[in-house]
């Protein structure tokens, strides 16, 4: 909903719909701005902006659901930071539950 918000009828999506969307929603996830200033920091803006993406993604999934956004925002960004976040996977993952 976010992403079809901020865009043209029609047209393609860009980094730059991803990137406002997630700041967009990140108030409805309860997400700090320091959290997100964070982690755009580590990961820049487009990766930081489809983690938060995949967490709103995931706060309703059947199993393990992420009760914290914030939270896990962080986690994520500690991964970023020491080089194991795996944000492809997540990606993959999300892929393959919804389609």
């Amino acid at each position: 909903m976010y992403l079809d918000a901020g865009r043209r009828s029609g047209s393609t999506l860009t980094a730059h719909d991803f990137i406002q969307a997630a700041i967009a929603i990140l108030p409805a996830l309860g997400v700090n701005a320091s959290a997100w200033d964070d982690a755009a920091d580590a990961m820049g803006d487009l990766p930081a902006a489809l983690c938060v993406l995949v967490l709103d993604a995931n706060r309703y999934r059947p199993v393990n659901p992420v009760w914290s956004p914030g939270g896990m925002l962080r986690a994520m960004t500690e991964r970023a930071r020491n080089g194991s976040l795996n944000l492809h996977g997540s990606l993959i993952a999300l892929q393959r539950r919804v389609g």
